[in-house]
C-alpha cells in the first residue's frame, strides 16, 4: 500500500484515526490531482470522513485535540466538496444530496450541532422540537 495513495488514508482514517492523521490528510486533499481524489472517493473515503466526525462529535471529555481534529475533519469534507471531482460525486450518489439536504444532528451536552454542507453550526437544542437551520 503506497504510504501517500488514498488507499492508505481510507485505512488509516477507517483502523486508527490518530489526530495527527486529519490535516495530512487535508493537506492531500487540497494538494491532490482529480485522479487520487475519485480513487479516495471510490474507497469511501468521503463516508469514512463523515464517520470520523460523528465519532468525534460523540459525547466525551472535551478536549483540544478532539476539537482540533473536528476542524481538520470538516475542512477536508469541504476540501473534497469544493474539487470538481468531488462535487461530481456528490451528485451523482443517489443518497448523498439527501443526506447532505436533510443535515445530521448531533447532541452535545444540551446543544445541538448540525453539520451542513461545509460547515457545523452550533445551536440551541430543544428535546421535545429540535430546529434545524439551513444555510
Amino acid at each position: 500500500m503506497e504510504s501517500d495513495g488514498p488507499e492508505h488514508y481510507v485505512h488509516l482514517l477507517h483502523c486508527a484515526p490518530f489526530v495527527q492523521s486529519f490535516p495530512q490528510l487535508k493537506r492531500r486533499l487540497t494538494q491532490c490531482d482529480s485522479q487520487w481524489m475519485l480513487n479516495f472517493l471510490e474507497l469511501n473515503g468521503l463516508g469514512i470522513l463523515f464517520e470520523a466526525l460523528t465519532r468525534l462529535s460523540q459525547p466525551s471529555t472535551a478536549s483540544i485535540a478532539r476539537a482540533y481534529a473536528q476542524v481538520e475533519v470538516v475542512e477536508s469534507l469541504k476540501a473534497v466538496m469544493n474539487s470538481q471531482v468531488g462535487l461530481d460525486f456528490i451528485i451523482d450518489d443517489q443518497d448523498f444530496p439527501r443526506k447532505l439536504a436533510t443535515g445530521k444532528h448531533i447532541t452535545q451536552g444540551g446543544s445541538m450541532v448540525l453539520y451542513t454542507q461545509s460547515r457545523a453550526i452550533p445551536m440551541p437544542y430543544r428535546a421535545q422540537n429540535p430546529s434545524y437551520i439551513f444555510d
